[in-house]
């Protein structure tokens, strides 16, 4: 369910023709789901797309008085999240995941979840070269499954909206952020 509601919004503003985009969501939510299996932590597959679907979202979307796309994003899905309910740990965890799945390296204080997420991330954005311990197998079929046509277009696409819209300086905060109290951790 969430996920239907998560995938409607994204497309509702995804300014993108064609599935490129939505197979880089579909393989970042089978790589982050994959992470969890090999790291022994339960991770619900609904709740993975849901998250997946809305990781970039803030990229697609207009919102002022936001730091960068990754604040714009977690600000701009807040009602539909507030929507679902969710525990303060498992908001929490959804909040972490769209604030620091771009880190380059683990941000200490992160819940393991998110950390998931960020390298499920670098699998996808390494072509599966970083594999995070991840059979290379499995790597491959999901890239076979879900393949990365077009999208190389779509992320020079996004490099340029957070240079113009973000400004230069804020790749640092999405690279190598700081853990920062999220609402639902207090």
């Amino acid at each position: 369910m969430r996920a239907q509601q998560a995938r409607q919004l994204y497309l509702e503003h995804k300014p993108y023709q064609g599935d490129a985009l939505d197979r880089h969501c579909q393989r970042l939510a089978a790589f982050t789901l994959l992470q969890a299996e090999l790291n022994g932590v339960e991770l619900d597959p609904d709740f993975v797309a849901a998250t997946t679907w809305l990781h970039d979202i803030g990229l697609l979307v207009k919102l002022e008085g936001t730091r960068n796309y990754l604040d714009r994003g977690l600000r701009f899905v807040e009602p539909l999240v507030d929507s679902w309910g969710l525990p303060d740990h498992q908001r929490r965890v959804f909040e972490e995941m769209m604030l620091y799945n771009h880190a380059a390296r683990p941000v200490q204080g992160v819940c393991e979840e998110a950390e998931l997420m960020r390298r499920a991330v670098q699998v996808e954005h390494s072509f599966g070269v970083v594999t995070h311990g991840l059979d290379r197998a499995r790597v491959r079929e999901v890239f076979g499954q879900h393949p990365r046509r077009g999208l190389t277009p779509v992320l020079l696409d996004f490099g340029r909206i957070t240079v113009l819209h973000d400004g230069p300086g804020q790749l640092w905060h999405i690279f190598r952020p700081k853990l920062r109290d999220s609402p639902a951790a207090s």
